[in-house]
Parts: structure tokens; sequence; C-alpha cells
């Protein structure tokens, strides 16, 4: 017969108490068992607050539109750290919590950073990459193992409304200026699964909307060929600009005053520029 083979594995479980006498800490392990022990003789991986896995997919907005909350914090893993995706933020400014020992002198005083996608993803060595949607993997059940990479399971995500939602008009949530922006999605990038947005205030962002809390409009009526997305989208001052123009280009060929009234005649909202400066994504 073969010798037998050690197998090393973690087991994700929480502290539920303490004995003063001994020192020692009593685990409760999620997959069922306890242990009791002193933790500093053991082999830790402390985890964030808020570690529970996301199951399955959230379901796309209906076609009648309504609220949809930005995920929950997700568990992710690169290398060896543990942490978790928080939602919101602008693209390109991702932040991922992890929880470490506040100093090397007190292994024992937990503490929780939040530091930007790449960098997390260097603390785990891959830093070289630079591609933290490929190196950065979700926590998934059973056994908070690692499954697919966020950029993946991102691009599931968008995939949901995907390019069935250009010309759908939203309002998304910025939680620095605790306010609602609305506008419209003219693009779907399906190799990331992100959409972006152009704004009824003239501005313009990519965003990954399941990390976002949205508003959704009405999904749009199937669209006839050559007819802009935006008239049929619900968004009457882009709408406007899209066909004002043709309008008066044909008025000015016919000679007199027409092509001004034609101008003047366009909703005069939208586009004007926002009385209060957007400062970060949604969430």
């Amino acid at each position: 017969s073969g010798a037998a083979v050690s197998v090393s594995v973690w087991r994700t479980g929480e502290v539920v108490a303490y004995d003063i006498q001994s020192g020692e800490h009593e685990v409760a392990f999620f997959d069922g068992g306890e242990l009791k022990c002193h933790l500093f003789l053991q082999t830790l991986r402390w985890l964030p607050a808020k570690y529970e896995p996301f199951i399955g997919i959230p379901d796309a907005p209906s076609a009648e539109g309504g609220i949809a909350y930005a995920l929950p914090p997700i568990p992710v893993a690169c290398g060896g750290m543990r942490g978790v995706l928080l939602p919101g933020g602008k693209r390109g400014e991702e932040l991922v919590r992890y929880a470490a020992p506040r100093q090397q002198s007190s292994p024992g005083v937990m503490a929780e950073f939040t530091v930007p996608a790449t960098e997390f993803e260097r603390l785990g060595g891959k830093g070289t990459a630079k591609k933290w949607r490929q190196s950065l993997r979700l926590i998934g059940m059973p056994g908070y193992r690692q499954g697919e990479t966020m950029g993946k399971w991102l691009r599931a995500l968008g995939g949901l409304t995907g390019d069935d939602s250009m010309g759908r008009h939203l309002e998304i949530f910025w939680p620095s200026d605790n306010a609602f922006y609305g506008g419209t999605i003219a693009a779907y990038k399906g190799e990331t699964g992100e959409h972006e947005v152009h704004y009824d205030d003239g501005g313009k962002e990519v965003l990954q909307l399941s990390m976002q809390t949205v508003r959704w409009g009405p999904a749009p009526p199937p669209r006839p060929k050559g007819e802009p997305a935006d008239i049929i989208g619900g968004n009457p001052a882009a709408a406007a600009a899209a066909v004002v123009p043709a309008a008066a280009a044909a008025a000015a060929s016919a000679g007199g005053d027409a092509a001004g009234d034609a101008v003047a005649a366009a909703p005069s909202g939208g586009g004007g520029g926002s009385k209060k400066k957007k400062s970060g994504g949604g969430g």
C-alpha cells in the first residue's frame, strides 16, 4: 500500500468565545465542527468583517423599470490574500478591503485596510500582471473556494442587460453627493460587461452597473432600422439633438429664417451642465 499523504487545507470559521483563564479561543467552522486553541500558534488568514460569498447571478431589471441596489462587498482572492471588492466608485478606482494585524508587534490587534484593486493584486504577488480583473478570483460556495476570475463574472453580470439596454434611461446614485443623476445608456462593452452612460447634464461615464445603485426606467421598445437609439430611449433632449440638425439643414436649403425657427423649437433641457459637480461614482 502507498504511503499516507498529508493534505493541508484552509477552513473558514468565526471566533465565538475566548477563555481568559487559558488564553484559548473557540472557533466555529462554517462547514461544521469547532476547535479550541491558542490562535497565535496556528497559521491564520484574517478576513474582513463582511465576508459572505455571493451565490448565483442577480436578476436583470424588469422591463417596467425599478430600483436595483448595488451588490454587497464581494469576497475575492489573489494569491494568498483575501478581501472584498467594494461596490461603487469610478472606473479605474476600484477598491478592495482586507484584514491584517495593525502592527507586526501586536499580531492580535486586527485592522481593516482599503486599497486600490491594483495594490491588492500586488499584495497577492501578481503585481506584474496589472490586470486585476484576471488576477482576482471570486470566492464561492461550497467551501469558500476560489472560482472564476472577476473579469469573467463581471462580464456575465453586464450581459444581463447587454445590448438590449441601449437607449434605456436610468438614474445612478452618487453617495458622495447623496443624489441620483439621470442619463441614457449609449453603448455596451461586451469585453468587460460595462455600459457607457451619457448623463442628462452632458457628462459621460463607463460603469459596471451591477456595482452601482440604479433606478432603471422602462425598457425601450425594439428599435426600427435607421432610427437613433436616443429617440427610443426616452431622452427628449437627446432625441432633439439628433433630429434638429437635419431639420435645420432642410430648412436652410429652402431659404428664409426657417432654419433659425427649427433650432429654437428644440427643447431647452439637457446638455446644459450640472449645477452640482459629480464627485464620485455610484454605489
